[in-house]
């Protein structure tokens, strides 16, 4: 399947409903009559979007294989309606439901969720209260509300709460978060993600991320042993583009062990 040449990705949108603004996708389904039936369901980071240079590279190489790779914009990022200042992560699993709902066809077919940082935190929240197959995460933002204070400091933390909004720079640009981002966090307590947890997973850390502490991660993990395996990398920063052919082989291998990739399914099919 690898050197089937991989069709351009079709465009779709969904209106806005219950208050939430509208979404815009792409779906990428390789042009192939031995289709794996696997599916993935892709959730971009804070500030990115749908083809950032992860997304793009995660698209490729599941086409490649024969896998459909469904990707979107959150609310507030990329081509999708709604604000960054009103991102909560309860908005952003409204959004991935609304997705996952529009391919309802699909429903018979596994799913693999793949995120980065927020996305990546956004999937293992989805995961506790929907059925998916697998979950292959990079750096995902686990103990975010207890680093906002380290990072900003208490008083930054005052002035946020006071005004409602914290303006947030990286090397995507500057975005304005409001408060409800982190009265939404710190709803959510990590005993009840471990509780909910039971998806076979693969996450993907640097030790040299800035953003997301590797120790909290690797606790997670250390938490999950039966479901999570850890790949960590000592040189590793936040986005680990450098890292992306061992992310993929790593990938490739667990889907493998999942019994989701194409060769694993068609010996099912011949057993």
């Amino acid at each position: 399947m690898s050197q089937l040449e991989i069709p351009a990705p079709v465009r779709f949108d969904i209106p806005p409903t219950g208050g939430d603004g509208s979404l815009v996708g792409f779906v990428g389904t390789p042009d192939d009559a031995s289709l794996v039936p696997t599916w993935v369901l892709y959730l971009h980071g804070f500030g990115s979007s749908q083809h950032g240079e992860k997304a793009e590279f995660f698209r490729r190489r599941c086409m490649a294989e024969g896998i459909s790779f469904v990707s979107f914009d959150f609310q507030g990022h990329g081509l999708s309606g709604g604000s960054m200042r009103d991102l909560t992560v309860a908005r952003c699993l409204r959004d991935a439901t609304r997705v996952r709902d529009h391919f309802a066809s699909w429903a018979d077919r596994p799913m693999v969720l793949m995120g980065s940082s927020m996305g990546a935190l956004v999937g293992l929240w989805f995961a506790t209260t929907n059925s998916a197959a697998a979950g292959v995460f990079v750096a995902p933002a686990l103990g975010l509300d207890e680093s906002f204070p380290a990072l900003i400091g208490a008083e930054g933390m005052r002035r946020w709460r006071e005004s409602g909004v914290l303006p947030i720079t990286n090397e995507l640009g500057t975005f304005d978060l409001g408060w409800g981002f982190v009265e939404d966090l710190r709803s959510r307590r990590s005993e009840d993600l471990l509780r909910g947890h039971r998806l076979p997973t693969v996450i993907f850390q640097g030790q040299l991320d800035d953003r997301v502490s590797w120790k909290v991660v690797e606790r997670f993990a250390d938490d999950t042993p039966k479901l999570t395996r850890l790949v960590l990398f000592t040189d590793g920063d936040h986005r680990l583009l450098d890292k992306r052919s061992t992310v993929w082989s790593e990938t490739t291998s667990f889907l493998r062990e999942q019994g989701l990739d194409a060769a694993s399914i068609s010996a099912g099919d011949s057993a």
